[in-house]
């Protein structure tokens, strides 16, 4: 009888001790499978310090355009692909060529370049020091924002094109 309680409060260990791991399988899935919080993008984080400096100015927030955005990761690529570093492409294209091709009906248009910060904070107090480059971010005029950012090449290189259809 001593050997049949045992096996059955052996069986009954097996039995929490499976319950246990699957508990723990269970925990770690959910775990393995839930998001950090996201992690803001160099681009993205362009445009939270571009808003800031343009809240700072008095100016009104610029609204991230999908076409616009297209229009400057295209540039980044490009120039990190062929290794020029220019606001106009070996063919000649421009900002307004770029933001045409993307389907955006501009109006006005603005584009800012830089190869070699590693950070988006680096990148922006370059072109806050840069009086173009700051009339550029700071005109009000201008509502849409595209970023690219592209760290190959000897980059990386930065991008902003601003835009009003």
């Amino acid at each position: 009888m001593k050997r049949n309680a045992f096996f059955a409060r052996g069986k009954q260990r097996a039995v929490v001790a499976c319950a246990a791991a699957s508990v723990l399988a269970l925990v770690t899935a959910y775990r393995s499978d839930a998001q950090p919080a996201a992690e803001v993008s160099a681009a993205d984080r362009v445009v939270e310090l571009v808003n800031a400096e343009r809240a700072n100015a008095g100016c009104g927030a610029v609204a991230v355009d999908g076409r616009a955005q297209s229009a400057a990761q295209s540039h980044a690529d490009d120039m990190a692909a062929r290794d020029y570093y220019d606001h106009v492409s070996p063919e000649g294209r421009d900002a307004g060529d770029r933001l045409d091709a993307a389907g955006y009906p501009w109006h006005r248009v603005a584009e800012n370049i830089h190869k070699g910060p590693s950070s988006p904070e680096d990148a922006m107090r370059d072109w806050m020091n840069s009086p173009a480059h700051r009339a550029n971010i700071l005109d009000c005029e201008l509502r849409d924002l595209g970023v690219g950012v592209n760290s190959g090449g000897s980059g990386p290189f930065w991008v902003q094109v601003f835009a009003t259809p």
